[in-house]
């Protein structure tokens, strides 16, 4: 089973579910999005599965799980499709920002590594290294144009595709009436106010973005700081049990499993 959502709770044994009822018992904790637990069994309103568990002295232990059939679940890793990389982007929209995993939380390089693991990539985890992963349709320095910089992004499939800029890394929607967005997980940007003062402008969270947010400030705006442009390919390095490729199991950096 693959976490398709933020956060799929997890119950212990003893739990029942079924259409007319459901007896949650012990919350054993979360798993968030791109977590592959194994399925034991499937009940009418819920699937069995095996978490790992802190045991005697700290060693590990494995305990069953139940989670909800109308959790935020897949039988596999989704179909890598644009509409359905959205559609997992923007169901973490309004998601609090938590640099290196601080609080629980995403920062943006977690946001798209966990977004892409709900397709069985197994991405890098900081933003300079998913922007070397796949195939890249752009590189800039400073003086690339930005029109040079809109002519590379209208060749991008939108969904399937990351921005990376020093520091940051964004996932590219398309364009709406000539504006071209990203979602991302974003603490701040810089910007100016009507006097041209500097000021800082906090957002810190999962959030939709035009790319020429930052315009006026002191490190500009986002288009003008992207570096790369890079498409995810099909993923070749998948997770799958019986690939023989890049092994993953519960041990993985990609599973994020966070207990009571």
């Amino acid at each position: 089973l693959v976490v398709v959502g933020p956060m799929a709770p997890v119950y212990g044994e003893g739990a029942t579910f079924s259409r007319h009822k459901a007896d949650r018992g012990t919350y054993l904790g979360g798993l968030r999005l791109g977590s592959r637990v194994p399925l034991v069994s499937e009940t009418e309103g819920a699937w069995e599965v095996r978490v790992p568990v802190r045991g005697k002295g700290g060693s590990l232990a494995f305990a069953t799980g139940f989670i909800e059939k109308d959790a935020s679940i897949h039988t596999g890793y989704l179909p890598y499709t644009r509409r359905n990389v959205i559609a997992v982007s923007f169901s973490m929209q309004g998601e609090r920002y938590g640099w290196g995993g601080m609080w629980g939380y995403w920062d943006c390089s977690a946001f798209v590594r966990d977004v892409f693991s709900a397709f069985g990539f197994v991405l890098p985890r900081n933003s300079t290294s998913q922007s070397k992963v796949g195939v890249v349709l752009g590189e800039f320095d400073a003086d690339t144009p930005v029109s040079e910089k809109y002519a590379v992004l209208d060749t991008a499939p939108p969904g399937m595709s990351i921005l990376r800029l020093p520091g940051h890394v964004m996932i590219y929607l398309g364009t709406y009436d000539d504006a071209y967005y990203v979602i991302h997980d974003i603490w701040a940007y810089r910007t100016r106010d009507a006097l041209g003062r500097k000021y800082l402008v906090g957002i810190g969270r999962v959030a939709v973005s035009e790319l020429t947010l930052g315009k006026g400030g002191a490190r500009g705006s986002l288009i003008e700081r992207i570096t790369h442009v890079v498409l995810m390919t099909t993923p070749e390095n998948r997770a799958d049990d019986d690939s023989g490729r890049h092994p993953m199991n519960i041990f993985s950096q990609n599973i994020a499993w966070i207990p009571y």
